[in-house]
Parts: structure tokens; C-alpha cells; sequence
């Protein structure tokens, strides 16, 4: 999205790719091995190259979550195939024990989760998340620089929150159901549309 609105940095960095090593960040894997939570590097965005700086921020940080809940919602429709294909063919479970389709549903279910958190937590207004991105578009010159300001202890605050209370789960728990309602009322439509 950056990319889109003048600044190319990203690019010249080589961080538009999918491949992950490009996105790895040390210390953010390091801490995956110990704690339930990590993260990558922040993909670079220099503001003075943008063309309507405050605005193309907002736009750049809404991207990243928009994005995980695409992800997750193609991963959900991608798991239920499998499990539809795999139960109907009898491949699900077999004789031996080995339960090819269910692991790999069960893959795909982990990776649908994943992105829900990840889109839920990117959208927590608190620097340096992406939802801070987005709510600066809306927040007067004196508060954003109060924010600015007091930055590091907003975000050692967040973060000891996030670690040692359980305050995500009921949220998070929320849009999974959202989507496997928005999945079931889409697939629903289609099947009626073709009269199955």
C-alpha cells in the first residue's frame, strides 16, 4: 500500500515477497520459542515520500490487518473442503490410525487463527501497531504528540497487559464466530443460487 501512495522503501528493501525469511526478525523468534507471541520486522515506510502523508499511513495500516482477515477467511474455506473432500471420500481417519485429512485441516484451521489474532491485535490503537497507523488520521496535532511523546511506556503498559491477562480471548473468540457465520450464511447463498 505504501508502495501504491510514493514510497517505494519497502521495495527497494526487498520486503515485498512472501517469502518469510525476508520478514524474520531475530529477537521477535527467539521470543516465539519462550512465550505464546513474537513478531517480524516492521515492514519500512518513510512518510516524507508519501503523497498525503497522514492519510496514506492510515491506508498503509489498515492494509496489514485487512489482510490477515482475507488470509484467514481463504484458509477457513480451504478447511472445510478438505474436510468436506476427506469425510465424503472416507479418507478422514484410516484403518491404520493415520489421519492425513483431519492434520492437515487441522493446519489450515491453526493458520485461520492465527490471522484472526493477528488481525485483531494489529488493530489495537497503541503504538507501534498498525491501529495506532490508522487513528492518527483521526487524532488532533496535541493529542498525537502527547502520544508521540510518551510512546515507550504506552507500549511497556500494552504489553504487560497483553502477557499476564486473558483480555483478547473473548474478542478474539468473537470474530471467529463472525466469520464461520459469514461462512455458513455465503455458503448457503451459493448452494441455493445452484439449487444444491
Amino acid at each position: 500500500m505504501s508502495d501504491k501512495c510514493g514510497d517505494s522503501t519497502a521495495r527497494y528493501l526487498g520486503r515485498i515477497t512472501i517469502n518469510p525469511a525476508a520478514h524474520i526478525d531475530p529477537m521477535g523468534a527467539i521470543i516465539m520459542l519462550f512465550m505464546p507471541f513474537g513478531w517480524g520486522k516492521p515492514v519500512p515506510v518513510n512518510t516524507l515520500n508519501l503523497h498525503h502523508p497522514r492519510r496514506d499511513m492510515a491506508l498503509t495500516s489498515v492494509a496489514g490487518p485487512i489482510m490477515n482477515f482475507l488470509l484467514a477467511y481463504v484458509v477457513l474455506v480451504i478447511e472445510k473442503i478438505v474436510m468436506y473432500t476427506t469425510i465424503k471420500n472416507g479418507s478422514f481417519i484410516t484403518l491404520d490410525g493415520f489421519a492425513p485429512g483431519y492434520y492437515i485441516a487441522l493446519g489450515l484451521y491453526y493458520i485461520f487463527s492465527i490471522s484472526i489474532c493477528l488481525g485483531i491485535f494489529n488493530l489495537i490503537p497503541i503504538p507501534p501497531l498498525d491501529g495506532f497507523g490508522i487513528l492518527q488520521y483521526f487524532l488532533p496535532d496535541k493529542y498525537l504528540f502527547w502520544v508521540r511523546n510518551h510512546q515507550t511506556y504506552i507500549t511497556i503498559v500494552f504489553f504487560a497487559i497483553i502477557i499476564f491477562t486473558d483480555v483478547l480471548s473473548p474478542l478474539i473468540g468473537g470474530v471467529q464466530r463472525l466469520f464461520f457465520n459469514l461462512y455458513d450464511f455465503l455458503t448457503g447463498y451459493v448452494d441455493l443460487a445452484f439449487g444444491g
